[in-house]
């Protein structure tokens, strides 16, 4: 199987997953981005402050750059009324 890595960036600086992971696919890496970045926002909300402003780059095995997960891609966001029949 391939070899993923997934760096975090946010408000906070950066972390580099210089150990990464072998997953099936592409596919596989964003679904493990998609629930990395759902439990890091859980933890802000914690606090009352959430940023979506970050990202999670995907690296291959090689260190090239294969995909870009943003933050505010993790969730569908209803704010107020938004879509209620008013």
């Amino acid at each position: 199987m391939p070899r993923y890595h997934l760096h975090v960036y946010n408000r906070i600086g950066h972390v580099l997953d210089e150990e990464g992971m072998e997953l099936a696919d592409l596919a596989a890496a964003r679904e493990k981005a998609l629930e990395g970045i759902r439990a890091i926002i859980a933890e802000e909300a914690k606090t009352g402050r959430i940023d979506l402003a970050g990202h999670v780059d995907i690296t291959d095995g090689a260190d090239a750059l294969v995909a870009t997960v943003a933050f505010r891609d993790a969730f569908d966001l209803t704010l107020g009324n938004e879509g209620a029949g008013s």
